[in-house]
C-alpha cells in the first residue's frame, strides 16, 4: 500500500503544471551540463540545469518568506522533471524516441542547481544514437556542453547555444552526409544576404541560357572557399569575420548598381559571381565552423556535405528566380524604369547594411598577418587569378 507522503508527492507533481501560470519571466542566462555514458543495452545521460529552468511550475517557499523550501521541494522532484524537462532532453534510437527513466532528481546548494539522471532503454541490436536538446525555451540564451562517452570509451564533446538539432555522437558516413547536406541547403534559404545578392544577380538576365554561367561560377567559388577556409586560408584574427560580412554587403550593392547603370552581359556577371563567391563561401564557413563539430570523426565529409547542399540550394534559387522574373516582366510595360526601380530598393537595403558593418569593422583594431599568413594568401591571389583566367575564356565570344 502507497503511504501518504507518496500519494501526497503524486498529487502535487500532477497537479503543480496545471494550477502555475507561466507568468515568470524567462532566465537570462542558462548554462547546461550533460554527461552521456552509453553501455550495452541503455544510455545514461547525467543533466544539471538551474533551478530557475523551472519556471513554469509551483515551487513550494518557506512561510512568510519567498525563499525555496528546498525540503519540501525534493520528493516533488521526479514529477517535476518527467513534466518540464524529460521532454527537453530527447534522445532517439535508430530515429525512434525512447522515453527514459528518472533514476535520480536533486538540488545541489548553494547555487540551487537542480541534477537529474536519466537512464535510457536502447532497443535495437546496433543502436544508432541521436540527441535532440530543445533546450532553446529554457532562457534567453543558452550555452549547453555535452560530453559524450561511446562504448569504446572515445570521449565526443559538444559546445553549443540555442537548439543544434539533432547530435549523432557517433555519427556513421551517411549521418554526417544526411545532416550537412540539410545544413548546406538551409544555411542559403536562411541567409538574407545571400538570397538578396542571387536576387541581384539574376535580375537583369531571366534567362536560364545566360544565368547558368553566373550561377555555375557563383556555386564554384562557394566550394573553393569552405575548402580553401579548410585548408588554413583565412586569418585567424578577430577582424576576420567582419570584413567578410562587410565585403558580403558591398557586392549586393556593386551587383545592384550595376542592374541600375544597365550593360549587363552573362560574362561580366558571370566574372562578377566568381569574385563574391568567394567572399560569400568565407561568409558559409563562419556558419559550418559552429557546426562541424556534430560530424564526430568525419569532418572532412560533412564539409563536402555541405557544400552539395550549399549548391543545390544555390541552383534551385536561382532556377525560381529567373522563372519569376521571367514570368513578371513579361507583364511590365516599361522594363528598364522597372528593372531600375527593384534594383534601387535592393541597393537601399544593401546601403543600410554596408554603414551598419563598417562602423562595426571600423572599430576592431587591424593586426597585420604575418609572414605565413602573407604567404597563404598569395597562393589563394593565384589561384583566383587562374580561376578568373579560365571563367573568362570560357565565355569569351569566339573570334574574340
Amino acid at each position: 500500500m502507497l503511504s501518504s507522503r507518496a500519494l501526497a508527492c503524486g498529487f502535487w507533481s500532477l497537479l503543480i503544471p496545471l494550477a502555475w501560470p507561466a507568468s515568470r519571466p524567462l532566465p537570462e542566462d542558462v548554462d547546461i551540463s550533460i554527461y552521456a555514458n552509453r553501455q550495452p543495452g541503455h544510455l545514461e545521460m547525467q543533466v544539471r540545469v538551474p533551478l530557475a529552468v523551472l519556471r513554469n511550475a509551483q515551487l513550494p517557499t518557506r512561510p512568510g518568506s519567498d525563499s525555496l523550501d528546498l525540503d519540501a521541494l525534493e520528493p516533488l522532484l521526479p514529477g517535476l522533471v518527467k513534466y518540464w524537462l524529460s521532454p527537453v532532453f530527447q534522445v532517439l534510437d535508430d530515429g525512434q524516441p525512447v522515453r527514459p527513466e528518472i533514476l535520480q532528481a536533486h538540488i545541489m546548494p548553494p547555487d540551487e542547481a537542480l541534477e537529474i539522471a536519466f537512464d535510457y532503454p536502447l532497443r535495437s541490436g546496433q543502436p544508432v544514437v541521436a540527441i535532440n536538446p530543445k533546450v532553446a525555451q529554457l532562457g534567453l540564451r543558452v550555452s549547453t556542453n555535452i560530453t559524450y562517452l561511446s562504448p569504446d570509451r572515445t570521449i565526443h564533446v559538444f559546445n553549443f547555444k540555442g537548439d543544434p538539432g539533432l547530435i549523432y555522437p557517433e555519427a556513421r558516413p551517411r549521418d554526417a552526409i544526411r545532416q550537412f547536406l540539410a545544413e548546406g541547403f538551409r544555411f542559403i534559404f536562411n541567409s538574407a544576404d545571400f538570397l538578396l545578392f542571387l536576387f541581384c544577380l539574376a535580375l537583369p538576365l531571366r534567362q536560364y541560357k545566360t544565368v547558368f554561367p553566373t550561377a555555375i561560377t557563383f556555386a564554384g567559388a562557394i566550394c573553393i572557399a569552405l575548402f580553401a577556409a579548410a585548408a588554413g586560408f583565412a586569418p585567424d584574427a578577430i577582424w576576420f569575420r567582419p570584413l567578410i560580412e562587410t565585403l558580403s554587403a558591398l557586392a549586393i550593392l556593386l551587383a545592384a548598381l550595376a542592374n541600375i547603370m544597365g550593360n549587363v552581359t552573362a560574362r561580366r556577371r558571370a566574372l562578377f559571381a566568381l569574385a563574391a563567391g568567394i567572399v560569400f563561401g568565407y561568409a558559409s564557413d563562419f556558419d559550418l565552423a559552429a557546426t562541424i563539430q556534430f560530424a564526430a570523426t568525419h569532418p572532412l565529409l560533412a564539409r563536402e556535405a555541405f557544400a552539395l547542399g550549399a549548391v543545390l540550394a544555390v541552383a534551385l534559387v536561382i532556377a525560381l528566380l529567373t522563372l519569376s522574373l521571367a514570368f513578371v516582366f513579361r507583364f511590365a510595360r516599361t522594363k528598364r524604369v522597372e528593372l531600375i526601380v527593384v534594383s534601387a530598393l535592393a541597393a537601399d537595403t544593401a546601403w543600410v547594411w554596408l554603414s551598419e558593418r563598417w562602423d562595426r569593422l571600423s572599430q576592431i583594431p587591424f593586426r597585420a598577418p604575418g609572414l605565413a599568413d602573407t604567404l597563404r594568401w598569395l597562393m589563394l591571389a593565384v589561384l583566383f587569378g587562374g580561376l578568373l583566367w579560365l571563367v573568362n575564356g570560357w565565355l569569351k565570344p569566339e573570334g574574340e
